[in-house]
Formats: C-alpha cells, sequence, structure tokens
C-alpha cells in the first residue's frame, strides 16, 4: 500500500476517529483500487474510470463505498498537494434503493389497540400516555 494510501488512513483515525472496522474497509477498498490501477496519488484519470468496469459484477451499495473510499481519498490527496486534480468525478455514483417501510395489517393494527388499551384500564399513566399517543 503506498505511503499516501496510508497516511490517509492514519488520517481517518486520528482526526476523524474512524473505528477499526472502517479503516479495515477502507484499506481493502482502497487497496483494491491500487491493486486494479497502482498509485492513487498519480493515477491518471482514465484509469480511475475504469475501477468501474472492475466493479460491475458488485452490488450497488459495495461500488457506493467503494467509490465513497475513493471520493474521501482524492479529495483529502488534494488537500494534502499530492495531486493538482480530482479524477472522482469519473467514478461511478450508483444510487442504492431503500426498501419502503413494512405496512401492518388489520389484524395486527386491532390486536395493537386491543392491548394498549386492556393496559390502560389500569392507573398507569405511561400505558394512558400510550394508547393516546397509538390513537394519534
Amino acid at each position: 500500500m503506498s505511503a499516501a494510501t496510508e497516511a490517509f488512513l492514519a488520517m481517518l483515525a486520528a482526526e476523524r476517529g474512524a473505528a477499526a472496522n472502517t479503516l479495515a474497509a477502507y484499506r481493502r477498498d482502497l487497496g483494491g483500487a491500487e491493486e486494479a490501477i497502482g498509485d492513487l496519488a498519480a493515477a491518471p484519470r482514465d484509469a480511475v474510470a475504469s475501477l468501474a468496469g472492475e466493479w460491475a459484477a458488485l452490488a450497488p451499495a459495495s461500488v457506493a463505498r467503494k467509490a465513497s473510499a475513493l471520493r474521501q481519498f482524492f479529495g483529502f490527496a488534494v488537500d494534502e498537494g499530492w495531486r493538482r486534480d480530482d479524477p472522482s468525478g469519473a467514478l461511478p455514483s450508483p444510487r442504492t434503493r431503500r426498501p419502503l417501510p413494512k405496512v401492518m395489517g388489520h389484524d395486527s393494527i386491532a390486536a395493537l389497540f386491543a392491548r394498549a388499551e386492556e393496559e390502560a384500564a389500569g392507573d398507569d399513566p405511561k400505558a394512558v400516555r400510550q394508547l393516546a399517543l397509538i390513537e394519534l
């Protein structure tokens, strides 16, 4: 791994307080990119763009994670003066879709109300409050 990449990882740990798992993921993603295109601090824009082909079989979330790691690295490299350009604009930006929330069925809703009403029948003010919130 290049000295620039090691310096970036050290910055993530020291300045941003990145967790060990985060650092390990960045190390894997940046190391894989270096294996594919060489030293990231000197890689030309077309080599960076070629990573999209390397990542073609990956899930959109994986591509987004790898691209994010590289975008942050290239921003750091520009700030440190190692690069004059930021080639991260050539990286893919997949949109990851978040699933819609699950909808409760009529039976589940009826059971929720029945349980809340049963608990609110006592003298517990928290149970009465909970029922009021559910009814809203």
